[in-house]
C-alpha cells in the first residue's frame, strides 16, 4: 500500500487537511464540548427571522414576506431558503460535517489550500499559506460577531482566484471547473459585497495574464480560454438566480436605491441621490495611518476597550513615572463608578473615558491583521519574485490601501461617484480582504522561487533583495521608535470632547460649589491640571502600546528577512526543506497570538467569555414581563390558540432546531409566542433604539428592526417622523417617572391624591399618544416603555385597516411626505394625484357601522372582511407597508389596483356592501428565479461532469501514449 502511487500522491494532502481540522478545532475547542460562539449578530438574525422560520417549520414552504421588522418587508434577505440552488448542499459538503465556527474556519483553510495547489505550490507551501489566510483577524472578528455568511464568502475567494489562474496558465478544463465551482459557492454564500470586491482582483489578474497571451501572440488560446471562463462564470451565477434576481429587484426600493424625495428631514438624510451616501459608506473606514494595522495590530490601539486593561504597558511606565501609576489607580476606580474628582465626574457624564483605541471608527473589535511575517515575505516577493502575478497583486494592494481610508477625497470620491455599484455597500475598508487573499499566495510563491533560485533581477537579485529588506526593516524600525508617525495618538472626536469639557468646567464648578464660592478658583486650577495630566498619561500609555506592538512586528519582519537570507545564501536543500516547518510554526504563532487577543477560550468567573451553552444559543431571547403581558392580552383574540400552539410545538420538535434546549417550559413559551405571531397582526414599539435591534422582532411584529437594507420609503418615514415621535414619547415617559419618583419621597400623599395624580398622568399620556399620528397609522398597538413592566396599550392605534372620509391629492412625493405632518389619519389619507383613479375620496361620508376586520393572517396572505354601509364606493387604508412588486389584492376574487397612501401604506377603493378582501404576496421574481436556478443547477452539474470526463479522457490518452512509448 505504501508504494501505491495513489497513496503516495494522497498522503501529504491528507496530513495537511488533518492539520487544518486540528487547528480549527483547537481554536474553537469549546464547540466540541457543547458550547457555541455567542455572536451578537446571530442573535439579531434569529430575532428578524423568527417569524419566517416558524412559518417554514409549520407549512414546509417559504414565507416570502415578514411583518416582524419595519412594519413589513420582503424576506429575501432575511431567512429564505433557495432550495433550487445545487450549490447549497455542495457548500455543506466542503464543511465535512464540522460544527459551527470550526466548519467555517476550515472552509477558509481548505479554500486557500486549493489556491496553493492551483498555483502548483505543492502541499507544504499551500498548508502554510492556508494557515496565514485562515487565522487572519478578519475571519476571527467576523466569526465572533456572527457574520458567518461573510466569512464563508471570503473562504471561497481564494480558490476562485486559483481556478482562474490555473485556467489562464494552460489547464483550461480543470481551471475553469475549479473557477466555476468556487465562484458559484462564493455567490451562494450570499454576501455580494465580498463577491464584488473579488471581481476587482479577478479582473486585474485576467488583464495581467491576458497581456502575456497578447505579447506571445497566442490569440487563439486567449479566445478559447476566455470562452471557457465565460461559460464557467455564467454557470456559476445561474444556480443563485433566485436570490440574485430577488435581491436586485428588492434593492431598487431599499436605502441603496433612489428616492422620489427632493427634500430632507430636519435631521438631514440621504434622499436625493442613488445609493448610499459617502459619509455612510465610509463611516467605519480607517483614518490615515490606520492601514498599518494589517502589519502592526495595535498601531491605533487595536480594540475599543478601557486603557486601564493594558496593565503590562502601564506597569512598565509606572516604574519611572508616578503620574502613570496615579492615573491607573484613579481611573480604575472611576470606571467602576467611583469618580474621585470633578474632572472624572465631568468626563464620565459626557461619555468620555480613556480608551485603548484612538482611531476614527466609532467602535472596533480589533484590527484587520494579516501577519507581520507573511506580509514581509509578500512585500519582498513583490520585489524579487519573477512570477507576473506580482503586478496585478501590487496594483490591487495599493488600490485597497487607498480605498480603505475614511476621507471622501481622491480615489474614494471617484469610486463612490463613478464606479458602478460601489456605492451600494458600506464599510468599504473590507476591500482589504483582497490583501488577505494575495498575501499568503505571494509569500509562498516567493519562498518557492527562493528555493529554486528563480528570482527577478538575475545576478543582481541578492543585492536588490538585501536593499529592499533593509528599507523594510528601517521603515518598521522608524514606526517602533516613533509610533506617532502613523498619525496623532488621539482622534479628533476625543480632542473636541475634552476641549468642550474644559470650556464647560467654570460654569459646572460654579453650580457644584454654589455654597463654597471661595473654592471655585482652586478647584478650577485642579481641574485643568488633572486634564493636562490625563492627556499626558493617555498619550504615554498609548505610545507604549503602539511601540510594544511595533517591536513585535519588527522582530517578526526580521525573522522573515532571516528566512530569506537562509534561502539566498545557504544552498543546502536539506536546510531549505527543514525551513518550511519553521516558517509554518512562525506563521501559526504570529496569526494565532493576535487573533486570540480578540476571540479566545478564556474564562471569567467559571464561564467562557466568548462562548455560551448551545441550548442558550438556540433560544437566545428570553421573554420579559412586557412581552408576556402582550401575549396574555392577545391570546383571547385567537379562537384556536391552543390548537395552533400544539401544531407549532410539534413542528419545532420535528425540525430538530431546538434539540439542545432542555427546558421544555421555555420551548412551550416560544411556541405560544410563535403561534400568536402567525395568527395575529399588530405592531409593537419598544423605546430605546428600536431601529437597531431585532430582539423585539423575536416575539412581536416590530415598528423597528435590524437590517442593512430597509425599504427606502420606510427609512425616510423614520427620518421625517418616527424618530421625533418616539423621542416625544421617551421624553414624556422620563418626565413622568421623575415626577412619580419625586412624589414617592413625600410622606403625606394620600390614596385619593395618588389616584387623582395617576388619572391626570393617564389622561396626558392618552393625549400624547393621540398626537403620534404616524405611529398610530402603523397599527402600533403596544408600547414597551420598560421591559420589566407591562406594555402600554395604545388605544389610538388605527388598527389593521379603516375607511377614511377624505383623500388629499398632492402632486409629488415631497408634498405627500409633508402632508403627513398634521394629518388626521383616522379620517383622512394623502396620496399622489397620479393614483387618483385608483384611490380617491368617496362621494359620501363614512357610515359609522362600516368596518374592516382582519379574518386571517399569514406571512404571504391577509384576508379581510369589509363592510361598506355608506352606499357608495369608499377608500380604505391598510396599515400594511406598500411594496409594488409581488402584492396582489382581490375583492371577491376579482383583482383590483392598489395605491401607495400616507407615503408607506396601501389603499384601495371598496364598493358598497359586504366583501372579502385578500392580499397575496406572489412575486414573479421568485417563480422566475427558481426556474432559472433549477436550470442553472442542471447546467452546473452537467459542466462539472463534462469537465471530469474531459480530464479523465486526457489523462487516459497520456497514459496510453506513455505505454506505447
Amino acid at each position: 500500500m505504501l508504494k501505491n502511487p495513489y497513496f503516495q500522491l494522497a498522503w501529504p494532502h491528507a496530513i495537511a487537511v488533518a492539520v487544518l481540522i486540528a487547528i480549527a478545532a483547537f481554536y474553537f475547542s469549546p464547540i466540541m464540548k457543547g458550547y457555541d460562539l455567542e455572536q451578537s449578530d446571530i442573535v439579531q438574525w434569529k430575532g428578524m427571522s423568527q417569524e419566517l422560520m416558524n412559518y417554514r417549520m409549520l407549512h414546509d414552504e417559504e414565507g416570502l414576506w415578514t411583518n416582524s421588522m419595519f412594519g413589513g418587508m420582503p424576506g429575501y434577505q432575511v431567512s429564505t431558503e433557495h432550495n433550487a440552488n445545487i450549490l447549497r448542499p455542495i457548500l455543506l459538503f466542503f464543511r465535512l460535517g464540522l460544527p459551527g465556527a470550526i466548519g467555517t474556519l476550515f472552509l477558509c483553510f481548505i479554500g486557500y489550500y486549493i489556491l496553493g495547489l492551483c498555483l502548483r505550490l505543492g502541499p507544504w507551501y499551500s498548508l502554510i499559506g492556508s494557515i496565514a489566510f485562515g487565522l487572519a483577524t478578519i475571519n476571527i472578528l467576523y466569526l465572533g460577531a456572527g457574520h458567518t455568511g461573510k466569512v464563508t464568502a471570503i473562504a471561497f475567494m481564494a480558490p476562485t482566484l486559483g481556478g482562474l489562474i490555473l485556467a489562464l496558465r494552460g489547464n483550461r478544463i480543470l481551471g475553469s471547473a475549479v473557477f466555476m465551482l468556487f465562484l458559484g459557492l462564493n455567490i451562494a454564500a450570499n454576501h455580494l459585497q465580498m463577491t464584488y470586491y473579488l471581481a476587482f482582483l479577478l479582473v486585474a489578474v485576467v488583464v495581467g495574464e491576458g497581456v502575456k497571451f497578447v505579447l506571445n501572440k497566442k490569440f487563439k488560446e486567449l479566445a478559447i480560454t476566455a470562452g471557457f471562463l465565460g461559460l464557467a462564470t455564467v454557470a456559476a451565477v445561474l444556480p443563485s438566480a433566485s436570490n440574485l434576481m430577488a435581491t436586485q429587484e428588492y434593492g431598487e426600493y431599499t436605502t441603496r436605491g433612489s428616492s422620489e424625495l427632493t427634500i430632507k428631514p430636519e435631521s438631514g438624510g440621504n434622499t436625493e441621490q442613488e445609493g448610499l451616501s459617502g459619509s455612510y459608506i465610509l463611516d467605519y473606514n480607517y483614518a490615515s495611518g490606520e492601514q498599518w494595522g494589517i502589519l502592526i495590530p495595535n498601531i491605533k490601539g487595536g480594540v475599543s476597550k478601557p486603557l486601564t486593561e493594558y496593565q503590562d504597558e502601564i506597569g512598565s511606565l509606572s516604574k519611572s513615572n508616578k503620574e502613570i501609576s496615579k492615573f491607573n489607580k484613579d481611573w480604575k476606580q472611576a470606571m467602576q463608578g467611583k469618580p474621585a474628582s470633578y474632572f472624572q465626574l465631568s468626563m464620565l457624564q459626557n461619555g468620555v473615558y480613556p480608551t485603548a483605541y484612538w482611531g476614527d471608527q466609532n467602535f472596533t473589535g480589533g484590527a484587520f491583521y494579516f501577519g507581520a511575517f507573511i506580509l514581509t515575505l509578500m512585500v519582498l516577493g513583490l520585489v524579487g519574485s519573477k512570477d507576473s502575478l506580482k503586478w496585478p497583486f501590487l496594483i490591487i494592494g495599493i488600490l485597497a490601501l487607498m480605498l480603505c481610508q475614511k476621507e471622501m477625497t481622491g480615489m474614494n470620491e471617484f469610486f463612490i461617484n463613478k464606479i458602478p455599484l460601489y456605492n451600494k455597500f458600506r464599510d468599504s475598508k473590507m476591500i482589504l480582504v483582497l490583501i488577505q487573499v494575495m498575501a499568503g499566495a505571494m509569500a509562498m510563491l516567493f519562498l518557492k522561487d527562493l528555493k529554486e533560485g528563480q528570482l527577478a533581477f538575475g545576478e543582481k537579485a541578492k543585492k536588490v533583495l538585501i536593499g529592499a529588506s533593509a528599507v523594510w526593516i528601517l521603515a518598521l524600525g522608524f514606526l517602533y521608535l516613533s509610533p506617532s508617525a502613523a498619525g496623532e495618538i488621539r482622534n479628533e472626536k476625543e480632542i473636541e470632547s475634552i476641549v468642550k469639557i474644559k470650556e464647560a468646567a467654570p460654569q459646572m464648578l460654579k453650580e457644584q460649589l454654589a455654597d463654597s464660592p471661595d473654592q471655585i478658583n482652586e478647584q478650577l486650577a485642579a481641574f485643568n491640571e488633572e486634564a493636562e495630566d490625563y492627556e499626558g498619561a493617555v498619550y504615554s500609555i498609548r505610545k507604549e502600546i503602539a511601540k510594544k506592538d511595533s517591536g513585535r512586528s519588527l522582530l517578526l519582519a526580521f525573522l522573515g528577512v532571516l528566512v530569506i537570507g537562509i534561502f539566498l545564501f545557504v544552498k543546502n536543500k536539506s536546510v531549505h526543506l527543514a525551513m518550511l516547518p519553521v516558517v509554518g510554526l512562525i506563521v501559526l504563532f504570529d496569526q494565532l497570538s493576535v487573533s486570540r487577543r480578540y476571540l479566545n477560550t478564556d474564562m471569567e468567573k467559571g464561564k467562557y467569555a466568548s462562548f455560551i451553552q448551545e441550548g442558550d444559543k438556540q433560544l437566545p431571547v428570553k421573554p420579559t414581563k412586557a412581552d408576556v403581558s402582550i401575549l396574555l392580552a392577545e391570546i383571547k383574540n385567537v379562537s384556536t390558540f391552543d390548537e395552533e400552539v400544539k401544531k407549532l410545538k410539534q413542528a419545532m420538535d420535528a425540525s430538530g432546531m431546538y434539540g439542545a434546549v432542555k427546558n421544555q417550559k421555555n420551548l412551550d413559551t416560544l411556541a405560544q409566542f410563535g403561534a400568536l405571531g402567525l395568527n395575529s397582526d399588530y405592531r409593537v414599539l419598544k423605546l430605546g433604539n428600536p431601529f437597531n435591534e431585532a430582539r423585539t422582532s423575536y416575539y412581536h411584529k416590530s415598528i423597528g428592526g435590524y437590517h442593512g437594507a430597509k425599504l427606502k420609503r420606510y427609512n425616510e418615514l423614520i427620518d421625517f417622523y418616527l424618530l421625533s415621535q418616539i423621542q416625544s414619547l421617551t421624553a414624556f415617559q422620563q418626565s413622568k417617572m421623575e415626577y412619580l419618583q419625586s412624589l414617592s419621597q413625600l410622606g403625606n400623599v394620600t390614596q385619593a391624591m395618588a389616584d387623582s395624580i395617576f388619572m391626570v398622568l393617564d389622561s396626558q399620556e392618552m393625549k400624547m399618544l393621540k398626537d403620534q399620528n404616524v405611529l398610530n397609522m402603523l397599527n402600533t398597538k403596544y408600547i414597551i416603555f420598560s421591559p420589566e413592566a407591562d406594555a402600554n396599550v395604545n388605544k389610538w392605534s388605527c388598527g389593521n385597516a379603516w375607511f377614511v372620509n377624505e383623500v388629499k391629492q398632492v402632486n409629488s412625493a415631497d408634498e405627500e411626505m409633508l402632508g403627513l405632518k398634521d394629518l388626521n389619519v383616522y379620517n383622512t389619507a394623502v396620496a399622489q394625484s397620479k393614483y387618483q383613479s385608483v384611490f380617491h375620496s368617496g362621494s359620501s361620508a363614512v357610515d359609522s357601522t362600516s368596518s374592516v376586520i382582519l379574518k386571517k393572517y399569514a406571512t404571504n396572505e391577509l384576508v379581510y372582511e369589509a363592510v361598506n354601509n355608506a352606499g357608495s364606493e369608499m377608500p380604505i387604508v391598510f396599515s400594511e407597508i406598500y411594496y409594488p412588486k409581488g402584492w396582489k389584492c382581490t375583492v371577491d376574487g376579482q383583482e383590483v389596483e392598489y395605491a401607495p397612501v400616507n407615503y408607506v401604506l396601501r389603499g384601495i377603493m371598496m364598493p358598497a356592501g359586504k366583501h372579502e378582501v385578500i392580499w397575496k404576496f406572489e412575486p414573479e421574481v421568485w417563480t422566475k428565479g427558481n426556474t432559472i436556478s433549477t436550470a442553472g443547477s442542471i447546467l452546473f452539474c452537467l459542466l462539472l461532469g463534462l469537465s471530469g470526463f474531459g480530464l479523465w479522457r486526457n489523462r487516459k490518452q497520456v497514459g496510453n501514449e506513455e505505454k506505447s512509448e
